[in-house]
């Protein structure tokens, strides 16, 4: 291991780290690639959130705040912190650019505004500037006129006034490719740390599948729940491991207890990592079905790398960037249709074949091994951020 340099890397653009989900697991795995080759990071949160806190460390990522305040209060209160959190995330990203070698600042964001911003003090603190690319914002419906119009815009110029992007799926790469074929480009997967999962031991296997997502996902666990309902086992039960808002889980109850199967479906919230590893190694297979939109082509789910690096088969579509990985009946189950009849078919071939199940398990393991490893992907970031 080389021996670690001030914050070299500055993440920006997020708010509440590190409390959150696929986003911040990402940000983790980066900084470890990051780290394994001797470049120090620090989060900059732009806000706080209710649990997070002004400043801190986590898993040897370095973290701080905008200010120490949270945006609480009236109508008045909360626009006054708006308009000026601009001025003080500049004074704040200045003075930590000044304090440490940074060499490179990553955006973390959607937003053309912000962005704009962190292109002006990258021109004058002379640093590289970056960006990650996980999701299309115009795939995504939205009834906000200002966020339709941000997405639009932020396609159209985005990738003209940064120094390199890290999207994480072909067809992301394409969308930027429009905009600035010269562009250095680092296709960044989903990333695992094989070390933390491997550690979380367990030698069962329950009768069961499992899907992990958010709640929000609604037609997804209604698509879901209908293909377990066609599962031929009685014996066979299904885990939703399922957060979100108090409305999305009440739509999602009300869907479980209109099904003729509700007694055999769990729905589990607020798992800890251990626990959430323990109920993937312990299921018959795993449920990421992906429908076929422009979003879920464009997108790469995190889960589908830790489903893979626990050993057990993922049971997917035949769509999007999980093609460019897996194999049908090698190293996953995907379904050339998104239909319940399609999946349940899967479900039920796992079900009537365990042998071929865990071949299928070990040969998806692989595939996570060889592309999702972020010790692996430390020697592609290292030639990348020296070529640009």
């Amino acid at each position: 291991m080389i021996m670690m340099k001030k914050c070299s890397v500055i993440y920006v653009g997020l708010s509440g780290f590190p409390i959150g989900f696929a986003m911040i697991a990402k940000i983790v795995l980066i900084s470890k690639a990051l780290q394994y080759i001797g470049l120090s990071t620090l989060v900059i949160n732009r806000k706080l959130s209710d649990e997070s806190q002004y400043e801190g460390q986590y898993k040897g990522i370095r973290y701080t705040s905008v200010f120490n305040k949270r945006i609480h209060g009236s109508f008045l209160k909360r626009r006054f912190y708006n308009t000026i959190l601009p001025f003080l995330e500049w004074k704040k990203i200045s003075s930590e650019i000044k304090k440490n070698e940074v060499k490179y600042v990553i955006v973390n964001s959607r937003d053309l505004f912000q962005l704009i911003l962190y292109f002006l003090l990258s021109r004058k603190h002379r640093t590289k500037l970056l960006i990650t690319y996980v999701e299309l914002g115009s795939a995504m419906i939205t009834s906000s006129r200002k966020v339709y119009i941000n997405n639009f815009l932020f396609e159209k110029y985005a990738f003209r006034i940064v120094d390199g992007a890290l999207p994480i799926s072909e067809h992301l790469i394409q969308i930027i490719r429009k905009q600035n074929s010269n562009l250095p480009i680092l296709k960044t997967p989903v990333l695992l740390d094989f070390e933390e999962i491997d550690a979380i031991k367990t030698d069962r296997i329950e009768n069961k599948f499992l899907f992990c997502g958010s709640a929000a996902f609604i037609e997804v666990l209604r698509m879901i729940i209908h293909s377990f309902e066609l599962v031929k086992n009685d014996g066979t039960r299904l885990t939703l491991v399922c957060g979100g808002t108090l409305d999305e889980t009440e739509a999602l109850n009300a869907i479980i207890m209109r099904s003729p199967k509700k007694d055999k479906i769990d729905l589990l919230q607020k798992l800890s990592y251990s626990q959430l590893i323990e109920n993937y190694k312990t299921s018959l297979a795993l449920l990421i079905p992906l429908r076929p939109t422009i979003q879920d082509k464009a997108r790469f789910p995190h889960k589908i790398g830790e489903y893979a690096a626990s050993s057990r088969p993922i049971i997917s579509n035949n769509w999007g960037e999980v093609t460019n990985y897996f194999e049908d009946n090698k190293s996953a189950f995907l379904a050339e249709k998104y239909t319940p009849e399609s999946i349940a078919a899967k479900m039920n071939f796992v079900i009537e074949n365990c042998d071929k199940a865990k071949e299928v398990g070990k040969a998806g393991r692989k595939v996570a091994e060889l592309y999702f490893d972020y010790k692996k992907y430390s020697k592609q970031i290292k030639e990348y951020l020296e070529s640009i």
